[in-house]
């Protein structure tokens, strides 16, 4: 497994979207204006110029994941706060999920953040199941932030 930056190829725009709808992160154009709420707003599906232009002008940085065959399986978006980062958003496919795969991803962006020499990784999080992931990863939870020292 290798984590790699994305760039603004079509071939990972492609993963992205389909990682992104697969986890059923987005929703369609349509669903948006019977959701969208000012407590639950919801992000439509980025077009390839948009995403384009995200990964150009983001403050985020945007990582792919990929298997040993090269194919995308998770997706991570991590913010650089200084002596720390923040785990912005983290995608595993559902065909991968509880086979591990999250543990190794974690612990690849974990490597990246030591090596850059950040004092911890911090997330908020608000999906028990998920709670329970990053808490074996080591985090401590403070309400729905999570923060782990390095």
């Amino acid at each position: 497994m290798k984590l790699r930056r994305m760039t603004s190829k079509m071939e990972d725009y492609v993963v992205f979207d389909k990682l992104s709808y697969h986890t059923g992160y987005s929703i369609s154009i349509d669903e948006i204006s019977e959701c969208r709420t000012e407590i639950n707003p919801i992000d439509p599906p980025l077009k390839y110029e948009e995403y384009c232009t995200v990964l150009e002008n983001d403050y985020k940085d945007y990582f792919l994941l990929e298997n040993d065959d090269g194919e995308g399986i998770g997706i991570v978006t991590i913010i650089d706060e200084g002596d720390c980062i923040k785990i912005d958003e983290m995608i595993v496919d559902r065909e991968y999920q509880l086979k591990g795969i999250g543990r190794i991803f974690f612990q690849l962006i974990e490597s990246k953040a030591k090596t850059e020499g950040k004092e911890e990784i911090i997330l908020i999080c608000y999906f028990p199941g998920a709670m329970i992931f990053w808490e074996k990863m080591g985090f401590k939870q403070e309400g729905i932030v999570f923060v782990k020292k390095l």
